[in-house]
């Protein structure tokens, strides 16, 4: 699966066009690039059970979310935030999400309520920092009881950080 993570910008420029006939911007690209090696990406980093940060850079962090079949979460959405289903199905209010389908959130957040076969996903939101609060699990009882009520982060506890030797700690933890 490939996927490509965009954030608002006033210019695209176009290398290549998948044969639609629109105009190219070869040079324009060329340009903006930043040329030279590729700076080095830690190893993925498993936040809970649920996430693991796969790259956090200073334009957004990406995440692979794996849901239990039957739970329900919170996507807290502060800032773009965006959803994209792999595996299994979920129901976002009146949305249903399914493998290939995404869900966008700004300022807002949502009640994921996974289906029956789980559900694996991946989650981007503007960097250089992960969003905590995120994605958190909810009690499917309270869920539609307490609408706003938010469980702990689903972070490692200071105790796992501290664990870590200073070197392998990640500038992305809290």
């Amino acid at each position: 699966m490939l996927v490509e993570i965009q954030q608002h910008s006033d210019a695209t420029f176009r290398l290549f066009d998948y044969g639609r006939q629109r105009q190219l911007h070869i040079d324009n690209a060329v340009a903006v690039a930043t040329a030279g090696p590729r700076q080095i990406q830690l190893p993925s980093e498993r936040l809970s059970g649920a996430r693991t940060v796969l790259t956090v850079n200073s334009y957004f962090a990406l995440e692979q979310t794996d849901l239990a079949p039957g739970s329900v979460w919170m996507l807290d959405a502060p800032k773009e935030t965006w959803l994209l289903a792999i595996e299994g199905h979920a129901q976002l209010g009146s949305t249903r999400l399914a493998p290939g389908e995404a869900f966008f959130l700004e300022a807002d957040h949502a009640e994921i309520e996974v289906g029956a076969n789980g559900l694996k996903a991946l989650l981007a939101y503007p960097g250089p920092k992960i969003n905590p609060t995120a994605l958190m699990k909810r009690s499917a009882t309270s869920a539609s009881r307490v609408p706003h009520a938010f469980p702990s982060p689903l972070v490692p506890s200071p105790f796992e950080t501290a664990a870590l030797k200073q070197s392998e700690t990640p500038n992305w933890l809290p």
